[in-house]
């Protein structure tokens, strides 16, 4: 989940002001994430809207609508990555729209808004256990899944696969640069689901003794294209060579109207793979080709292997640097790096959705032309 932008606003700028009063919709966001671990941030986000709708004083639709606005644009800006979230703020914003259609008393009706509100936000929420129970529907006895990254609906399934008695195996990527494959590997051993790790690089030697790929997403665009972390176009790709079926599991309201056209097209919080200024000879000395200890600090001795080579990890964190293997990237160079990727239509042979399982190629676009209009 998308952390929000240290220092990007101020309090001043978060908080909307009404004749009610002021509200910090990115602290009410915030908290809302802090007392629900398992909350999408698309839920969040529309929980924080309605939050600030149900508080707000507006006397009239123009000024409702203001508050709206702004709310959602204060959160686009405040997290990074935030496609998802903007996927759950257009669906909420469409939703309001449509309620205020036709309205003859403005007060009765932003009543009737707040509580069909509350019921949208309950209905998005039992989202995951719809995909969940289509989707354990996949796995079989004596299949081998191979998911990337943490997803906590790619975790629902196989859960609920478990609690069905299936017994099936499971390869995790590490997901680098977060490590949240292993954030995943720990969920999965809780309920008893034998579980091997694998290297990000590694997916291209295990994918022949995988039976299907299951991942996330971050969001869903127009073209059925998926947008998650960095590594699912390698997998995707790899799936389809191997001719192994790749199924995307999403909530509706992880459907984003954006239609990009390359990898290029996602916006980044800032520019990446940008080449450095190369060091000057003279400076360069002749010092070994070691690794560097500032970025080894913390390996520590898990396990030997034949040659005495040393592996393991400090803990789960944000950063890469406390994976270690050895000798990797620096914040820096970490930080110039995407963090998202797009995966077309074309690799995915499924989007197992709470509104079924759809054809990447049309049934995205279908559904959102439903909801928006051509």
């Amino acid at each position: 989940m998308s952390s929000v932008r240290p220092g990007r606003l101020s309090r001043a700028d978060t908080s909307i002001d009404s004749p009610a009063g002021s509200f910090d919709v990115l602290e009410i966001y915030c908290k809302v994430l802090e007392n629900d671990p398992d909350i999408t941030m698309p839920l969040a986000a529309i929980y924080s809207l309605l939050e600030v709708l149900t508080k707000t004083n507006a006397s009239t639709v123009s000024e409702f609508m203001d508050i709206l606005k702004k709310g959602k644009t204060i959160l686009i800006d405040a997290v990074p990555n935030s496609y998802s979230l903007q996927a759950g703020c257009d669906i909420f914003q469409r939703f309001v729209m449509r309620s205020l259609d036709n309205i003859e008393n403005f007060e009765d009706t932003k009543a009737h808004l707040v509580a069909n509100g509350q019921l949208f936000v309950e209905r998005a929420r039992q989202a995951r256990e719809k995909i969940a129970a289509t989707g354990s529907l996949f796995i079989k006895d004596g299949t081998t899944v191979l998911i990337h990254s943490y997803s906590r609906v790619v975790l629902a399934v196989l859960t609920k696969a478990a609690a069905k008695n299936k017994r099936f195996k499971v390869y995790i990527t590490e997901s680098r640069p977060n490590g949240s494959g292993l954030k995943s590997k720990q969920v999965l051993e809780r309920h008893g689901i034998p579980c091997c790790m694998l290297l990000d690089v590694a997916v291209g030697y295990a994918i022949h003794k995988t039976d299907m790929v299951l991942v996330g997403a971050e969001g869903i665009v127009e073209n059925g294209g998926l947008i998650n972390q960095i590594g699912t176009l390698n997998v995707a790709s790899l799936a389809k060579a191997a001719n192994k079926p790749f199924y995307c599991l999403a909530e509706s309201h992880k459907f984003v109207r954006i239609f990009p056209l390359s990898q290029y097209d996602l916006i980044t919080p800032e520019p990446v793979l940008q080449f450095s200024d190369p060091p000057i000879p003279s400076q360069i000395g002749s010092a070994p080709l070691s690794p560097n200890p500032e970025r080894t600090t913390g390996v520590f001795e898990r396990e030997t292997n034949r040659q005495g080579e040393f592996f393991g990890v400090d803990k789960i964190t944000s950063s890469s640097a406390d994976v270690r293997n050895g000798d990797v990237m620096d914040i820096d160079e970490i930080a110039n790096n995407p963090q998202l990727d797009l995966t077309p239509p074309n690799l995915i042979t499924g989007l197992i959705t709470d509104l079924g399982v759809l054809n990447p190629m049309s049934g995205v676009s279908e559904e959102l032309i439903r909801l928006y209009g051509a």
